[in-house]
């Protein structure tokens, strides 16, 4: 039997259908509207499922069920995405639109939470039963997993570590309070920093001085730190820190080994994949007694994608 996952991301709607193995038989990418109104949301969506039942010669009759990765706040429960800050989306009833149309299983959850289902299933889980999901891109976003089982805690919120406060009084976070490691560490927070010290009179050797300042993005900067710009090396030294520490807590806390490191900001990204690793010797207590270990997901970009697809092929109750 096989499964549909969906991956709905802040730009993009990824569809594949993922056998009991965790591979992808065939997947179909489409942007998601510019509206991002919920109505032309399920109308693409449905439309490219069909077309996928068309392209892969797959029928809903050996399909077990849909596993949605959805992009923000999710009452897994309900199967309802409660907040999608990048849709400005609230109370999207995923579960029962879907689960109506196709009379079949649909399970919802977080994408980040999904990625690591993923990862647990087809992944660094079938090695390690016990590991952290960090996700660096545009936000930051946390997943945790202890003895092959991802805790979503009381209101579903387990596992927030962009939301944890790294600096008193530091950058202000799109979620309303300061100094979050999501407004230190992001994708976002790197441009951000990278524009405030060239306002500041910092200069960058690497990054054209005839740039745009607000064109400015996290890759303008990694790519000048590979390219052996010292402002660029010192600014990405920053972020692992604050990385690095907010990592040694949940180690501290959670007594895992494993950190598996993926999203946009991470893709080659030697230098600050390197420099997280160096700093978590620093934050971590007892470092030496321990076996902690920094990898990139198994499953690259089809993470959030298999994982959906795992939501329901590994549910037991299905």
């Amino acid at each position: 039997m096989f499964s549909i996952g969906i991956d709905f991301g802040g730009t993009k709607i990824l569809i594949g259908i993922i056998n009991q193995d965790g591979e992808i038989i065939k997947s179909i990418k489409r942007n998601v509207p510019r509206t991002k109104h919920i109505d032309e949301i399920i109308e693409l969506t449905s439309a490219t499922i069909e077309d996928l039942f068309s392209d892969s010669k797959i029928s809903l009759s050996n399909i077990s069920g849909i596993g949605v990765a959805a992009p923000g706040i999710v009452d897994a429960d309900k199967g309802i995405l409660i907040y999608a800050p990048n849709w400005s989306i609230r109370n999207f009833p995923i579960k029962k639109i879907f689960s109506d149309k196709y009379s079949m299983p649909v399970k919802v959850y977080n994408d980040v939470n999904a990625a690591a289902i993923g990862e647990l299933h087809f992944g660094h889980g079938r090695e390690e039963n016990s590991f952290f999901w960090i996700t660096i891109s545009t936000g930051i976003g946390g997943a945790l997993v202890i003895n092959g089982e991802l805790l979503l805690g009381n209101s579903g919120l387990a596992g927030e570590i962009g939301h944890i406060i790294i600096e008193d009084n530091g950058p202000l976070c799109k979620c309303g309070r300061k100094g979050c490691l999501e407004s230190l560490a992001s994708g976002t927070a790197i441009a951000s920093l990278a524009r405030k010290k060239i306002k500041n009179g910092a200069v960058f050797q690497k990054i054209d001085p005839k740039i745009n300042i607000d064109e400015i993005t996290a890759e303008t900067v990694i790519m000048a730190a590979h390219a052996d710009d010292g402002e660029a090396i010192s600014l990405l030294e920053e972020v692992a820190r604050n990385i690095s520490k907010a990592l040694s807590y949940v180690v501290n806390l959670a007594d895992v080994d494993l950190m598996v490191i993926g999203g946009g900001v991470m893709e080659s990204n030697g230098l600050l994949f390197k420099f997280i690793d160096k700093n978590m010797k620093r934050y971590v207590y007892e470092y030496d007694q321990r076996n902690v270990k920094l990898a990139r997901p198994a499953l690259g970009y089809n993470s959030s994608l298999v994982g959906a697809g795992a939501l329901i092929l590994k549910d037991k109750n299905l």
